[in-house]
């Protein structure tokens, strides 16, 4: 089974520094939320932002919809860019995968 955080460093006698994965996930929503062009998928049965931590390393998966109109790749694009710098700002960590869902249109 994955970690439920991820160690940034590790002191011998103080102990370690860890975020959960709750964290990166709030990260990811306020990100998104920040974000004019697209919004979160919500689903009674999936949660929209999903991270998993596998071997120290980070994996996000975003379900969004795209305002119509706008570019998709050039949105996806941008949005993956942002949440990999607000997580890289906010925390440190760097080794981080984005993976976004277009799932549909906001009209």
């Amino acid at each position: 089974m994955a970690n439920e955080y991820i160690r940034l460093k590790q002191h011998d006698e103080l102990g370690i520094i860890a975020i959960t994965k709750h964290a990166f996930e709030l990260i990811t929503i306020y990100t998104i939320e920040d974000d004019e062009d697209v919004e979160i998928v919500t689903s009674k049965f999936t949660r929209p932002v999903n991270v998993r931590i596998n071997n120290n390393k980070l994996y996000v998966t975003v379900d969004v919809a795209v305002q119509y109109g706008k570019n998709v790749n050039a949105v996806i694009e941008r949005l993956q860019e942002r949440i990999v710098q607000s997580i890289q700002d906010m925390t440190e960590y760097q080794s981080s995968t984005v993976n976004i869902n277009v799932t549909g249109v906001v009209f």
